[in-house]
């Protein structure tokens, strides 16, 4: 999503047999089938995240009225985290 190359070490892939997959939902892949294909996907994500296979990403949570905080703590280099607002 940052429209960067995504970059794994090559000693996880080989010595912890880590395997990465993806799909890229706005790109080609991502329109084959057209609206149904789309949903397809996003079904599929969801039911990763439901059973627990996918987990999502650290975060940090700012209500919406600390929105200031929020994009300071987006712009800070290696937050390492997630920056959510909430309502």
């Amino acid at each position: 999503m940052s429209l960067q190359p995504v970059t794994i070490p090559a000693p996880l892939l080989i010595f912890r047999d880590l395997r990465v997959r993806g799909f890229w939902l706005s790109g080609r892949s991502g329109t084959a089938g057209g609206a149904a294909g789309r949903a397809a996907q996003i079904d599929a994500a969801a039911a990763a995240f439901a059973s627990g296979v996918l987990t999502p990403p650290e975060t940090q949570s700012f209500p919406l009225y600390r929105w200031r905080e929020a994009l300071e703590a987006q712009a800070a280099p290696l937050r390492g985290r997630k920056v959510l607002l909430t309502p």
